[in-house]
């Protein structure tokens, strides 16, 4: 083995004469290996920008860029290997990693734009019936989405995307898409939905608690329900008793077995020296 060689074939076995002899399946397997230390060393500098000093990584900044010299492996080389495999080149695989946090920063510029959007136009949208409320839901939330839309002005497009770490709208749609699976006006929309929906829930909540509060002050007070009186009843001496009357417990003794049993024999020796002495 040469130890010229380069870190990169080191890692993975590609070497020419090698790999010339390999079949698809043991070339797959050596790029997926190649392709998992370019991620791992990719993400390992991405955490590394996060400490550096503001404004240092430009928008055309690309981790991948470190982990290709470290591994000693040129850009077009790894996008040969990377598209055989999965079809992204280089700058794809460092845009998709780039992506990785986007759905929490477009949740939070998104949330920051409908609260001005609201202050805005807030009045526009305004709720007093709940019964409504689903409708104008429907509105807003179709209102906010076009508002959120970049298909005309392509200056505005792209100052959006490096407000995201990417130098053009193009760049940031397909990082979306190989990131996340879907488009990035999808990604926009199903987040600007729930925004509105969390948004048209605390508005309900609010109008169904003043209309309690409301009708809490017009309704008078109801009057404290009084049990009627128990009729009088009598025992079978003729006597009246009280059900409201508070029951007197009697405490009555318990007798063993044995016990009852040597109380019935006296009781049987009495009943007899009666009968004797009449």
């Amino acid at each position: 083995m040469n130890q010229n060689l380069p870190q990169w074939q080191s890692l993975t076995g590609l070497y020419p004469d090698a790999e010339a002899t390999m079949s698809p399946e043991q070339r797959d397997e050596k790029i997926r290996i190649l392709l998992a230390d370019v991620e791992r060393r990719a993400r390992l500098e991405l955490d590394r920008a996060a400490h550096c000093p503001a404004g240092e990584r430009t928008v055309y900044w690309d981790p991948v860029e470190a982990a290709c010299q470290d591994l000693g492996i040129s850009r077009v080389r790894l996008s040969a290997y990377s598209r055989r495999l999965r079809g992204m080149r280089a700058l794809e695989i460092g845009d998709k990693l780039k992506a990785a946090t986007l759905q929490s920063k477009l949740e939070a510029w998104i949330a920051h734009d409908f609260k001005l959007w609201m202050e805005i136009l807030g009045a526009r949208y305004a709720v007093r019936d709940p019964m409504r409320i689903h409708d104008v839901e429907r509105k807003l939330s179709r209102d906010f989405s076009a508002h959120l839309k970049f298909k005309k002005n392509r200056d505005a497009a792209n100052r959006f995307a490096m407000n995201f770490g990417f130098p053009n709208i193009t760049r940031l749609r397909k990082a979306c898409v190989l990131a996340f699976e879907t488009t990035l006006d999808c990604l926009i929309h199903r987040i600007a939905s729930n925004i509105v929906q969390k948004y048209t829930e605390q508005k309900l909540k609010a109008l169904i608690l003043a209309a309690k509060a409301a009708e809490k002050d017009q309704k008078p007070a109801p009057a404290p329900a009084t049990l009627p009186a128990s009729p009088a009843l009598h025992d079978a001496d003729g006597e009246a008793f009280d059900l409201d009357k508070p029951v007197e417990y009697v405490h009555v003794p318990h007798y063993s077995d044995a016990e009852i049993e040597q109380m019935e024999k006296e009781e049987e020796v009495r009943m007899l020296r009666g009968q004797n002495a009449a």
